[in-house]
């Protein structure tokens, strides 16, 4: 983050003066060799950048400072009281929205998934579908954060809010129920202790249905070949709902038509 300016006739040097957002003044010295200065600009807020040129020479004397330069450093956006983190409790799929307030001079807003950028958005929300990676087939905490983007064009600067004062959110995606079988018409699969207040969710072919223990009966199918796979529910929030597991196929028989008394 280095400010630049143009040497002026007979420099011998310059000063230059950064108030920062908290009021304190900074002064710096730069050359006429390298005329610029590097700042970190770890402080949110509005910062004003003004340069003075230092004599070289009897007879002449310092420049007033000049027209400040104004830099903004963001501050990174905050979530939304209320559903902060919204998603599909029976659908992995769906992924997640997550909601945030406007930051005070921000153009756009940066997401990171594990410290990755992966997306931008002008909107004061953003959806993620691809949660986890392949092997991340178990489930587990994702680590998001949020920085407000600025510009370095117009009359303010803005600089991109800090990654230390990002905005940050866990979310967990729920592992995928393992051993789904059939006992008779009952759907069985190993309970999950993290499931103990979301329960399942059953998918036959389309219909979804919730269910809190770890077996359903499938009593209104119609006669035919269905595929059945179950997941772990999520709370509509932060903790996602887990892939559906690999679908079984299930064969609910007819039964018998036109039965009669043989009087032979």
């Amino acid at each position: 983050n280095a400010v630049y300016w143009d040497n002026t006739e007979n420099a011998g040097g310059y000063k230059v003066r950064v108030k920062t957002p908290s009021g304190s003044v900074e002064s710096y010295d730069a050359t006429v060799g390298a005329p610029h200065l590097s700042h970190a600009y770890l402080e949110a807020g509005m910062y004003e950048v003004s340069v003075s040129t230092i004599s070289s020479e009897v007879g002449q004397y310092d420049s007033e400072y000049s027209v400040p330069l104004y830099i903004q450093r963001l501050v990174a956006p905050k979530l939304t009281v209320n559903n902060s983190v919204v998603s599909n409790p029976n659908s992995y799929e769906d992924g997640f929205t997550v909601n945030f307030q406007a930051a005070d001079g921000a153009n756009r807003y940066n997401v990171y998934k594990e410290g990755v950028l992966i997306g931008s958005t002008q909107n004061l929300s953003f959806s993620v579908r691809d949660l986890l990676s392949e092997n991340q087939s178990t489930g587990g905490e994702i680590n998001y954060k949020i920085r407000s983007a600025g510009n370095v064009g117009g009359s303010t600067i803005k600089l991109d809010s800090l990654t230390s004062n990002a905005t940050e959110f866990v979310v967990t995606v729920l592992p995928t129920p393992t051993d789904v079988r059939m006992d008779g018409s009952t759907v069985l699969w190993n309970a999950l202790s993290q499931t103990a207040t979301t329960g399942y969710a059953v998918k036959t072919d389309a219909a979804v249905t919730t269910v809190q223990r770890n077996s359903h009966t499938l009593n209104s199918v119609a006669v035919g070949e269905h595929i059945i796979s179950v997941c772990a529910s999520g709370n509509g929030e932060s903790i996602i709902a887990s892939p559906y597991s690999t679908g079984i196929a299930v064969r609910k028989l007819s039964a018998p038509t036109d039965i009669r008394v043989d009087t032979s």
